[in-house]
């Protein structure tokens, strides 16, 4: 019986131990690139964590319910999912990047986080469709509660079903580390005769194993059709976006300047400055939205159309390429910071319940009363019946914050 070891001044050490070690130093090594995306990620599970917690809290116990609240539950559902399931996945998968030999996780965290970025991106669609309907074409019906309801679990099973070829497209990828024309020492020992040579021989080839593209379809042309698929439906969203988009404002801008030449009531001009501040907030939604994923678009496309452009980069630039392609993670974090800015209502009510909780414990409430107060419930006999642009007659009805 044969061995092989390679001594050293201290230790003996098998071959398969040798390739630990030196799977883990390409581990180290690569981390070094993967660190400002690393950065990135610990920063949107921090942020973005609490900031979702917060933004679903608000929308789900307002007092006044109203059309479009379900969409932006959704959103933030999703965003927190993004932040807290998806980006430590990325941040597990970076710290062991070429060890990573865990076929099904892999299969189903890429295929979670396709379905969870399909739903946000639809959701957003659905956004820009119901301000379109609610702005320039009045006289349609609008969404109810309940349709708004059914919508969003439409758009999650489209999302899912979409996302389905990412079972057969992600994997375990071999990616190899080292060939075999480095030679070292090796100490070859016979257990049997307690007899030991040294010779110079060829180091043993060493391979990784990532979660990437599978084996099995990475030699097909299955990936890139899937691949051009998802890139040319990004495109078709962000043509419709900006196409929705620039419709609601030239119809917000021409109904200004009608409403600067023409004498209107309280009540109307108080209804038309709030459909501009919830369309202000879906715009600003939707602007981060594209702006985070865009960079990712770019990196993404690049690796498909020229997969040996990365090889070519220099440490910096690999870092720049990680950081872009990550970058799509920043718009979980951010949105309830525009929840925040664009939404004085949603601030209100983040304030007050922020208050309730730094209370002194000596003057604790119950829930029902701090459910009330964050929510700004007040007596039938004081609410003002307002009927916005809309149609829409509610206690300040708002029909999407």
């Amino acid at each position: 019986m044969i061995g092989y070891n390679i001594s050293t001044p201290e230790l003996s050490m098998t071959i398969g131990d040798i390739d630990k070690q030196d799977i883990g130093a390409y581990n180290e090594s690569q981390f070094q690139v993967f660190l400002p995306a690393f950065i990135l990620l610990c920063g949107v599970l921090i942020i973005g964590t609490p900031g979702n917690i917060l933004a679903i809290f608000v929308y789900k116990c307002k007092l006044r319910k109203h059309i479009g609240r379900e969409f932006l539950i959704t959103l933030c559902v999703c965003d927190l999912l993004s932040c807290l399931l998806v980006g430590s996945f990325e941040m597990d998968l970076m710290r062991q990047v070429f060890d990573y030999d865990r076929e099904w996780v892999c299969k189903l965290f890429r295929f979670f986080s396709y379905s969870v970025n399909n739903v946000s991106s639809i959701i957003l669609l659905v956004i820009a469709v119901e301000r379109y309907r609610v702005i320039c074409c009045p006289w349609k019906a609008k969404f109810s509660s309940q349709a708004s309801r059914r919508i969003c679990y439409l758009c999650v099973l489209a999302s899912t079903a979409y996302a389905s070829p990412m079972f057969i497209v992600y994997g375990t990828q071999t990616i190899p580390l080292r060939t075999n024309s480095t030679r070292s020492d090796i100490d070859i020992i016979d257990h049997k005769d307690h007899v030991s040579t040294t010779e110079r021989s060829p180091t043993a080839p060493l391979f990784g194993k990532t979660c990437q593209m599978d084996d099995d379809v990475i030699e097909t042309q299955f990936p890139l059709y899937i691949s051009n698929m998802y890139l040319i439906t990004m495109l078709i969203e962000f043509i419709l976006l900006l196409y929705l988009y620039s419709r609601i404002s030239l119809t917000l801008m021409r109904r200004r300047k009608e409403s600067m030449c023409q004498q209107t009531n309280a009540s109307k001009r108080c209804a038309n400055k709030r459909v501009r501040k919830v369309t202000l907030t879906a715009i600003v939604l939707t602007l981060f939205f594209v702006l985070c994923y865009l960079p990712c678009l770019v990196t993404f496309s690049i690796r498909i159309w020229m997969p040996k452009y990365y090889s070519t980069l220099s440490v910096f630039g690999q870092q720049l390429f990680e950081l872009m392609l990550k970058f799509y993670q920043l718009d979980s974090a951010v949105n309830p910071f525009i929840y925040c800015f664009c939404n004085q209502e949603f601030r209100g009510v983040l304030l007050k319940y922020l208050q309730c909780l730094t209370k002194d414990s000596s003057q604790s409430m119950t829930s029902k009363e701090v459910y009330e107060q964050t929510t700004d419930k007040k007596p039938a006999s004081l609410r003002v019946n307002i009927t916005d642009n809309d149609g829409i007659s509610s206690p300040e009805a708002i029909p999407l914050t």
